[in-house]
């Protein structure tokens, strides 16, 4: 934090001097257009590691990956190249709307009724989304049952939806404080291992309440 602060102090001071040269100017330009990229494939890096690290959990719990944010698969539902991932990600981090990145996994019952876990970073909050839909696509509301059992998790709000990991921030032109530590790999399997341990967690309670409450999902 020093580092920073010191750095920003010189650029202050130095700052006319270095608007003074065209070539500086076009090196600064240079280093804005690489900053956005550079932070993107560090959170693609993040979301792909993820989603390995939970997946043996949501695969034998009975759901499958969706790319509800059009990310990682195109149109005709083949995955992406890495260079369209990043595009894709810069894309969205440079709007100041709907730049929403994740994925969702999805599981579809006998009764008709399908779950839904959202895992996606918007703003400055990491969210998990749980939602519990009808075959119309309404959702049902999370009654008492359920609710006590997700109420022991830290990060439980109501309306379904729950929300942890305030200080896990990807890079936005509107973030003033992105999570920097991400570039040192020892923050970057912290943050990993507490988010995929939350959203194995999850996954445990909601196959816990298909056996025990009866629910009819």
């Amino acid at each position: 934090m020093q580092e920073a602060q010191k750095f920003h102090s010189l650029l202050e001071d130095e700052l006319d001097v270095l608007l003074l040269t065209p070539n500086k100017i076009e090196i600064m330009h240079t280093f804005v257009k690489e900053y956005s990229r550079i932070w993107a494939q560090k959170e693609m890096e993040f979301w792909i590691a993820l989603q390995e690290k939970i997946k043996k959990s949501y695969l034998d719990a009975g759901f499958i990956f969706l790319d509800h944010y059009s990310i990682w698969v195109d149109e005709d539902g083949k995955a992406r190249k890495a260079e369209d991932v990043l595009d894709a990600i810069e894309f969205k981090r440079n709007k100041t709307y709907e730049n929403i990145i994740g994925f969702e996994l999805q599981r579809e019952c006998p009764s008709g009724v399908s779950q839904h876990i959202e895992l996606y970073q918007y703003s400055n909050k990491f969210y998990i989304y749980i939602s519990f839909l009808e075959a119309k696509g309404d959702e049902i509301a999370i009654d008492k049952n359920i609710q006590s059992y997700f109420a022991s998790y830290t990060f439980f709000k109501p309306h379904n939806r729950l929300i942890k990991f305030k200080n896990l921030i990807f890079y936005s032109p509107i973030q003033e404080a992105p999570s920097y530590e991400l570039f040192d790999a020892k923050k970057f399997d912290e943050h990993l291992d507490a988010i995929s341990q939350e959203i194995k967690d999850v996954i445990q309670t909601i196959c816990i309440l298909r056996s025990s409450l009866s629910v009819s999902f």
